[in-house]
């Protein structure tokens, strides 16, 4: 990636959740984006989308059947302890980095959603579906246009 000129930006989204509180991975996430930033491409992070209790399924398999609406899935504040407090490396971070977080999309102040207007935004309990993909597409085609 480094290598091709061609490539100005880089987004990074993946499943973190389950090892970003580890020192070391955090350490080797800030190094790679520092990497990337020297050379001069564009990085926007994008966090981890806040992760379900079960799988999506069994949110949908419980709803009234043909409901068009959106499903709660766990607190907005359960979400923000298990997750923020381990992404204690955003300090780290050069102010270069533009930092998309799914919650703003999938969550109000109380709830994360397992489905929004009927639409699942998970393929299973921590992965977004197309779906909630495209929830985010508009903030990050935002900071790509800004360049």
């Amino acid at each position: 990636i480094n290598a091709n000129s061609e490539i100005k930006s880089v987004v990074l989204s993946y499943r973190n959740d389950s090892y970003i509180s580890e020192e070391n991975n955090q350490i080797a996430l800030v190094h790679m984006i520092n990497e990337f930033i020297s050379a001069n491409k564009e990085v926007i992070l994008v966090l981890q989308a806040p992760s379900l209790k079960v799988k999506i399924n069994q949110y949908l398999a419980v709803s009234e059947a043909g409901q068009m609406s959106d499903i709660p899935g766990k607190l907005r504040s359960e979400w923000s302890a298990e997750y923020l407090s381990k992404v204690n490396f955003k300090s780290l971070l050069t102010t270069k980095v533009q930092i998309v977080d799914p919650a703003n999309h999938f969550c109000n102040q109380d709830f994360c959603f397992v489905t929004k207007k009927g639409l699942g935004l998970y393929f299973d309990d921590h992965h977004m579906s197309l779906s909630g993909s495209d929830l985010l597409v508009e903030e990050i085609d935002q900071f790509l246009s800004k360049k």
